[in-house]
């Protein structure tokens, strides 16, 4: 399997000549553990990914011409979406360990669980709220 990245007509990497076969060898045994092996499969392919937006001029990436407001709308709607799964994630794992608590017999330690996720979940709205507001100090 040969894999190659071509931008504008050119290959990103210019392919290299072997004189030494032992050389080739070990690239050869290290490509099929990679390609057989799924996280290291995934891990290379991010990573390939990542890679190329970052040495690709962004014009090309985004076809025309570069919107930083775009990275903003991702960020709030990816930011949305953790928000609302580390609510869900809060309540049931306090629920849990309010029940855990309940079956042992204690309630001394429910206050501390409750806060304990209180602080957890208030963290995920109040450390966006506060770059935004280092933002506009110095903005």
């Amino acid at each position: 399997m040969e894999i190659s990245i071509i931008i504008n007509g050119e290959p990103l990497f210019k392919k290299r000549r072997y004189r030494n076969r032992e050389e080739l060898r070990t690239l050869d045994r290290i490509a099929g553990k990679i390609l057989n092996n799924n996280k290291a499969k995934t891990f290379f392919v991010f990573m390939i990914a990542c890679s190329l937006f970052v040495f690709t001029p962004h014009e090309i990436a985004y076809g025309g011409t570069f919107d930083p407001t775009k990275i903003d709308e991702a960020g709030r709607t990816f930011l949305t979406i953790i928000q609302k799964v580390g609510y869900w994630v809060c309540i049931i794992m306090a629920t849990k360990e309010i029940l855990s608590e309940l079956m042992h017999g204690t309630l001394k330690n429910v206050g501390q669980v409750i806060m304990k996720y209180s602080v957890a979940f208030g963290t995920l709205f109040a450390l966006p709220w506060i770059f935004d507001l280092i933002i506009d100090i110095f903005s």
